[in-house]
């Protein structure tokens, strides 16, 4: 530890990677943001011409800590990726892997497996961007998360496409009596576990302005479930097509559950500097499902409807414009509906950086991810600005300022987060340091480019100081950050990242 930090000291303190700028509200686009950071390490891996590399990451927060480690082997026809995370306070260890090879038809996988398919109404990711893929395999995330854990093949000539994959896991679970109470989404030590099986197989035919394709999966388990309405075992079918004319680009999945249809649609035209997606989502029921999640949703309850519509143009004087408006309804443990609205205005221009956001959102859809969210006021309000100011050719300051108004009344209810940061870059080095503070009477999420997941959670008043360095050379590279509470002496945050590129 003591090593750590004066290497740290030495080569002035961190940064990781490039600040995420997700129009979104973060507590809805928390998971997407740990799944970005992922995918950006393996692109950094995988940046390398050479066959082996390896990333290793040291986090310190408080009184955790853990090591982890990345490690990627690329041969022309095949890819082996490592994952592994050590505690080094209670000494567990958690691990996945994938193998991926390949030839001109066939894409052959084992391990940890992250299947997309359609908008990923069943299987995947869904998403309210346009536009979309027929099926895609993706790299595992942390590896303290379940993934399938199987083996999975596609084929593809010419305008054909066909998948398929199975697997099979013990997860662990909590228990009501014999049966399933919850399942836990990420691993620790509970000792009480359930065996998970999935299989599915996909048929799919793309051409450059059409494509569509059918899904059918099944899934069990070998206990049955306490809650009503999760069954042990369920069959779904998909089917997803998409429509390219010119400007214009309209793309949907229905599914059937249980005998339930469920269903998601979006038309988006665009030309020059004008963009518009207009979407209608009935959602899933994500919880019946084992890796299904939807981008943003406002209220994941299945059966919801969501429309959803978004606005960008871009003017003159390197200027953008952007709106989004959603609008969730049917039942739900309120019956109410629930909206949001993102309007923003952005400026860059060599360096230089305004950007303005306003965010209002009713309050139900915070406190329905996280129980504590408990405020007065039934609509809420976030105001942003990030300014970087270019003073030199690689001097830069930059400024990020939050407000969020929960309560006209009592003002000291409301949340507000500034950091000021000075910053060099040049070639291949980055570095910043800077000042943070915020007040909140509750624990809130922000998006931290300093941090491994992207996002941290502020759960105190508090000031500190920051520093972040950044390097990156032929055979490797390295990133540091550290943080230090002024308000609370044992608030330490720091990251160490080393990667190696051999052979």
């Amino acid at each position: 530890m003591k090593f750590a930090a004066a290497l740290l000291i030495l080569c002035l303190g961190v940064s990781c990677a490039a600040a995420q700028t997700l129009d979104e509200l973060v507590e809805l686009d928390a998971a997407s943001l740990s799944e970005t950071a992922w995918q950006d390490l393996y692109g950094q891996l995988r940046q390398s011409s050479r066959s082996l590399r390896l990333a290793s990451r040291y986090a310190y927060k408080s009184s955790t800590n853990y090591l982890q480690s990345t490690l990627l082997t690329a041969l022309p026809s095949a890819e082996l990726l490592l994952n592994q995370r050590q505690d080094l306070e209670s000494g567990l260890n958690r691990a996945n892997f994938l193998l991926s090879l390949r030839t001109p038809n066939l894409n052959a996988q084992l391990g940890s497996l992250r299947f997309r398919f359609g908008r990923g109404l069943v299987s995947g990711n869904g998403s309210r961007a346009v536009s979309d893929s027929l099926f895609s395999w993706r790299a595992p995330a942390s590896p303290l998360g379940y993934t399938a854990l199987g083996a999975g093949l596609a084929y593809l000539s010419g305008s054909f496409r066909a998948a398929c994959f199975a697997s099979s896991q013990d997860r662990e679970t909590r228990l009501s009596g014999e049966k399933i109470s919850s399942l836990a989404g990420s691993r620790s030590d509970l000792l009480s576990s359930t065996r998970e099986t999935i299989l599915a197989g996909v048929l799919g035919y793309s051409r450059p302005n059409w494509r569509t394709a059918a899904l059918l999966y099944a899934q069990s388990y070998d206990r049955d479930f306490a809650a009503s309405g999760l069954p042990r075992e369920l069959v779904a079918v998909s089917l997803y097509a998409a429509l390219n004319l010119r400007a214009h680009k309209v793309d949907g999945e229905v599914a059937l559950l249980q005998g339930e249809p469920y269903g998601f649609l979006a038309w988006n035209y665009s030309r020059k500097n004008f963009a518009q997606t207009i979407s209608y989502a009935r959602n899933a029921p994500l919880p019946n499902l084992a890796y299904a999640s939807s981008a943003a949703l406002l209220n994941p309850d299945a059966g919801r409807q969501e429309f959803n519509c978004d606005l960008r143009l871009g003017l003159r004087f390197h200027t953008t414009l952007q709106l989004r408006y959603s609008l969730n309804t049917g039942s739900s443990f309120s019956g109410g509906q629930q909206s949001r609205l993102l309007a923003s205005a952005n400026y860059q221009n060599q360096g230089n950086q305004l950007r303005f956001t306003l965010a209002s959102f009713d309050r139900e859809i915070i406190s329905r991810i996280d129980s504590t969210y408990v405020v007065a006021s039934p609509r809420n309000q976030r105001l942003a600005l990030l300014a970087r100011y270019r003073f030199r050719t690689c001097w830069y300051q930059q400024l990020d300022c939050l407000y969020s108004l929960v309560d006209r009344q009592d003002f000291r209810q409301n949340t507000y987060r500034f950091r000021l940061a000075l910053g060099y870059d040049h070639l291949n080095l980055v570095l910043r340091a800077g000042f943070l503070n915020w007040q909140s009477p509750r624990s809130f999420l922000i998006e931290d480019d300093l941090d491994p997941e992207y996002y941290s959670v502020c759960d105190s008043d508090d000031s500190a100081l920051f520093a972040s360095a950044s390097q990156t050379f032929k055979a490797w590279n390295y990133s540091m950050s550290v943080q230090k509470s002024l308000l609370h002496p044992s608030d330490f945050r720091l990251n160490l990242r080393l990667g190696v590129s051999l052979l």
